[in-house]
């Protein structure tokens, strides 16, 4: 049977009371504290109740069970970086994984 799989994205904003938190920097706290071993970044800029903001967006496709662990990474960045929210969606999707060294797809 197959696992149904889901994109999972947070939003993580990076305007902080102290300053604008780094790219590198939140590069850096992902790698420590992502609950998965694979993950996609995209840096971009967004907007907050009204304010622009540069933005890391990360992407993570697994099952819905990845749901309460990167939940935990969102309040984990709130409070870290004192942020007001994190946003968080959830998408499923139909993927393959294709392996050249297995040579099959695995969905």
């Amino acid at each position: 049977m197959i696992t149904p799989q889901f994109e999972h994205k947070l939003y993580l904003g990076q305007n902080s009371p102290s300053g604008v938190i780094a790219d590198s920097t939140v590069d850096n706290w992902l790698k420590l504290n992502c609950p998965t071993q694979g993950y996609t970044v995209y840096h971009a800029n967004g907007v907050w109740q009204g304010d622009s903001e540069p933005s890391t967006i990360v992407v993570v496709n697994g099952p819905e069970s990845l749901k309460t662990p990167l939940h935990g990474l969102a309040l984990a960045y709130d409070r870290d970086f004192n942020q007001q929210a994190v946003y968080y969606t959830r998408l499923p999707i139909h993927g393959e994984l294709i392996s050249l060294e297995s040579q099959s797809v695995a969905a």
